[in-house]
C-alpha cells in the first residue's frame, strides 16, 4: 500500500523549506565567512554541522523533494517522516479541520 499524497499547501512549504536551504548553502559558498560564522555560533549539533556541510558542498539536498529539508539537515528525516505519518493517521480523509475550510483556503485567507 502507498501512503497518501501530502497536502498541496504541504508539499509547497516542504518546497519552499529545501528552496530557502539551497539558497543558504549557495550564500554560504559565496561567502565563506558566513558560512564559519553559522557553523561557529549557530551551529550546535555535529551531526547538522555535517549535513549543512554536505549541502554546501554538494549543492542539494540528498533526499527526496517530497522530504522537509531542514529535517533532513538536523538529521532527523526519518522521525520526520514517521510523524507526518502518525498525523495524517489521526485525520479522515478530506478533513475540513479548520471551521469546515481546507488547509488550502485558509493559507489563501
Amino acid at each position: 500500500m502507498t501512503p497518501p499524497a501530502a497536502l498541496p499547501s504541504v508539499r509547497v512549504a516542504e518546497r519552499r523549506s529545501r528552496a530557502f536551504l539551497r539558497l543558504l548553502a549557495n550564500i554560504c559558498r559565496h561567502f565563506p565567512d558566513l558560512r564559519t560564522w553559522l557553523m561557529d555560533d549557530f551551529v550546535q549539533v555535529a551531526k547538522t554541522r555535517e549535513n549543512f556541510s554536505a549541502l554546501v558542498e554538494r549543492g542539494d539536498l540528498a533526499s527526496d523533494e517530497a522530504d522537509h529539508g531542514f529535517a533532513e539537515i538536523a538529521g532527523e528525516l526519518d522521525a520526520w517522516t514517521e510523524e507526518k505519518r502518525h498525523l495524517k493517521a489521526g485525520f479522515r480523509p478530506n478533513a475540513r479541520p479548520f471551521g469546515g475550510l481546507s488547509w488550502d483556503e485558509m493559507e489563501s485567507l
